[in-house]
């Protein structure tokens, strides 16, 4: 997954930051949890 650009120097910052982190892969499982209830409800599970 990509979540920034290193070469860009405020992401790049930011990236190096615990709580952009945390905030990144909040984010992700926030997108897997709904991809997969959508998944769910499709296959009827």
């Amino acid at each position: 997954v990509e979540v920034g650009y290193i070469t860009n120097p405020k992401e790049r910052e930011r990236l190096f930051t615990s709580n952009y982190q945390e905030a990144i892969v909040e984010g992700i499982v926030e997108g897997v949890n709904r991809y997969l209830d959508n998944r769910k409800k499709e296959v009827g599970f």
